[in-house]
């Protein structure tokens, strides 16, 4: 397993614009998906589905649920990638903040892999944090 030493040198430069592009295009993708939804969301109108037959309006009340569901998920992934984007941005100023560094877990401070930036570039925590984290929200 390397040190944090080595994992550092591993974040070259042309590793930082490469999860930069990726990062920004994921984030354009999820935007592009939220308002969808969104404005799937906004273009139920509520006088039509109550004169309707009730299962018409049970199912788009389900409907209206699942893509509520769905947007704050989105909404979430979307913050993850506007704060990756943030740090690799840093990164590739030549910033450092002992807190807060592309490649480092917000919750423990120790290094994220790069075998694990490679596979999700928005990850802001390491594997062992961000597996509690999923069990502590189960």
């Amino acid at each position: 397993m390397p040190n944090n030493k080595e994992q550092q040198s591993n974040l070259t430069l042309e590793f930082l614009r490469e999860q930069q592009v990726i990062l920004e295009a994921g984030l354009s993708e999820y935007q592009r998906r939220a308002s969808a939804l969104l404005e799937g969301i906004r273009g139920y109108n509520i006088g039509e589905e109550v004169t309707g037959d009730f299962m018409d309006y049970l199912f788009v009340q389900k409907e209206r649920t699942g893509n509520a569901r769905q947007l704050d998920q989105l909404r979430s992934i979307i913050a993850q990638h506007r704060k990756a984007i943030f740090l690799v941005k840093k990164a590739l100023k030549g910033e450092k903040n002992s807190k807060e560094e592309y490649g480092k877990c917000l919750n423990c401070g120790g290094q994220i892999t790069v075998k694990r930036l490679k596979a999700a570039p928005w990850a802001l925590l390491c594997t062992s944090c961000q597996q509690e984290q999923e069990m502590n929200n189960g």
